[in-house]
């Protein structure tokens, strides 16, 4: 289904992206933790 959006540029692109995600996720979290701590 989503083989034409497959192209190497949009690989890039998505793995950029869930990158960033984990990083904000894993910042939030600790802060959340340090907060509660």
């Amino acid at each position: 289904m989503l083989s034409h959006l497959l192209t190497p540029t949009n690989l890039v692109i998505f793995a950029v992206a869930f990158t960033i995600k984990l990083l904000v996720a894993g910042y939030i979290i600790l802060k959340v933790r340090k907060r509660i701590a």
